[in-house]
C-alpha cells in the first residue's frame, strides 16, 4: 500500500481573489497546508503534489514539493475535486511510471484550510487503514463536510466496489473564503505560533 497526497489549488477564486496564496500570519495560505502535510509521518516531498493551473501558486509550491500543472478545463468554478485528483493520478502513472494499486491511499488536503495540522492528517490515514474504510473526511461541528482533509482508497475513488465503508471525523476549522475568515484564521495561527 502506497500513500499519495494532493493539494488541489486553482488560481481563480471569485469570493476572495488569490485566496490560496494570500499571506496569513506571515506565509501564503497554501504553505500552511504544505508544511502540515510534510510533518505527517506518512507524507514527504516524494509523495506530496500540488495541482494547479496558476503560475503563482506553482512557483510557491515548487519550493516545498512536487507540482502538477493542471489543464485549464479542470480549473473552472464548476469542477469538483474528483476529476482533478484523477488527472493527478494519471500524471503519476504516466510521467513517473508509478503502478497505482486499488489499496493505495490518496490524501486530499485543502489549500485554503491553513489550520490543518499533521496529527489530524495522520489520524485520518490511520482511521481509514485500521477500520478498512473506503474513505474518511473531516466535518465541521454541524457535521457538514468541510473539505479540509479527505482520505480515500484508489478503489473507492474509482468506485470499483459496490459497498462503501465511509467515516467522518469532526475537525472544526475555518476554510478561508472571505476576508472575515482570513482575519479569524490569522488570529488563531498567530496564537498558535506564540505558544510554540
Amino acid at each position: 500500500m502506497n500513500i499519495y497526497a494532493f493539494i488541489p489549488a486553482r488560481g481563480g477564486s471569485k469570493r476572495l481573489k488569490h485566496k490560496n496564496i494570500l499571506p496569513i500570519a506571515g506565509k501564503p495560505s497554501i504553505v500552511w497546508t504544505i508544511e502540515a502535510a510534510l510533518k505527517s509521518k506518512y507524507i514527504n516531498k516524494k509523495n506530496l503534489f500540488v495541482s494547479s493551473e496558476d503560475d503563482k501558486i506553482l512557483s510557491i509550491a515548487v519550493e516545498y514539493t512536487s507540482i502538477i500543472r493542471r489543464p485549464n478545463y479542470l480549473s473552472k468554478d464548476d469542477v469538483i475535486t474528483n476529476p482533478v485528483i484523477k488527472h493527478a493520478i494519471r500524471w503519476l502513472k504516466y510521467s513517473k511510471k508509478i503502478d497505482i494499486k486499488d489499496d493505495d491511499i490518496v490524501v486530499i488536503l485543502q489549500a485554503n484550510s491553513p489550520e490543518i495540522q499533521s496529527d489530524m492528517i495522520d489520524f485520518l490515514i490511520d482511521y481509514v487503514i485500521e477500520n478498512k474504510l473506503g474513505q474518511a473526511h473531516t466535518v465541521d461541528k454541524n457535521m457538514i463536510n468541510n473539505g479540509a482533509i479527505h482520505v480515500i482508497t484508489i478503489k473507492e475513488l474509482y468506485e470499483y466496489g459496490k459497498v462503501s465503508y465511509n467515516g467522518v471525523v469532526v475537525y472544526h476549522i475555518i476554510d478561508v473564503h472571505g476576508m472575515d475568515d482570513l482575519k479569524q484564521v490569522e488570529y488563531k495561527l498567530k496564537q498558535r505560533q506564540e505558544q510554540i
